[in-house]
């Protein structure tokens, strides 16, 4: 069996496996909360996860993209270059910490470039898991919500010392309230504009869902974006006809 072989034969066992994780990494985010709540440990679940899609991601990429793929390798060397400096007379704990974050910068561009390649390769299957992943992800946010209404949960914010306050926001099981905020504003994106076109009221039930859900989170960001997208998103989706008219 020759290198190209194998080399393909992953890409095709790294895309099936991925077409059944992505779409429930949001239920792992939330599952990783619940066990960190209830059991004061999240076993790095969620970590573990995402650090497999990336692999399995890689692995489908170095196919056809080899070069390319280097090139997120490279931009991670180059972020942990200066922090790796001082590794030697910190406690592991910071290293670890580092690799953390550096890869939250890399994940993003990578799980896009894979989409963006998953598209090329196979369209059809590609469409599927993005609305797979989108609708699964919003049905996980909204279960969420009402477990934080219900009581269950994280508050979005720690009460201040001698500060009396009645609300302190709801997060359910995520442990981010920021991370969630922005999980928000993409998923309300692209729902909205899915959604525009051709089911006004799928529009304004989830424009009002979005909204509740970022006042729930009290975060200007949050609430501030919702309401951009929502406003924004009908006039942006208009034909030229619409803007002629008014020239």
């Amino acid at each position: 069996m020759t290198v190209q072989a194998i080399s393909s034969g992953l890409q095709r066992g790294s895309d099936k496996a991925l077409r059944w994780l992505i779409p429930p990494f949001l239920l792992i985010d939330c599952a990783n909360g619940a066990l960190l709540q209830l059991s004061g440990s999240s076993f790095a679940l969620s970590a573990v996860y995402k650090l497999t899609l990336l692999l399995l991601m890689v692995l489908s990429l170095l196919h056809d993209q080899a070069k390319k793929t280097a090139l997120f390798a490279m931009s991670l060397l180059l972020l942990l270059a200066g922090p790796a400096l001082n590794w030697p007379e910190l406690a592991p704990r910071w290293a670890i910490a580092d690799m953390q974050l550096a890869l939250k910068l890399i994940s993003p561009l990578l799980a896009f470039y894979y989409l963006h390649s998953l598209f090329q390769r196979a369209p059809a299957e590609a469409r599927q898991l993005c609305l797979l992943t989108l609708w699964l992800s919003a049905t996980v946010l909204l279960a969420n919500t009402v477990a934080g209404l219900a009581g269950f949960g994280f508050n979005a914010y720690q009460p201040l010392e001698g500060v009396a306050q009645s609300f302190l926001g709801i997060k359910g099981y995520f442990y981010s309230t920021n991370e969630l905020s922005a999980v928000l504003l993409v998923l309300t994106c692209a729902l909205l504009a899915l959604s525009w076109p051709a089911h006004k009221m799928r529009y304004l039930l989830l424009s009002c869902c979005s909204l509740l859900i970022a006042l729930l989170l009290l975060t200007k960001t949050g609430l501030f974006g919702v309401l951009l997208l929502v406003v924004l998103i009908p006039l942006l989706m208009q034909n030229g006809s619409f803007w002629y008219q008014y020239r």
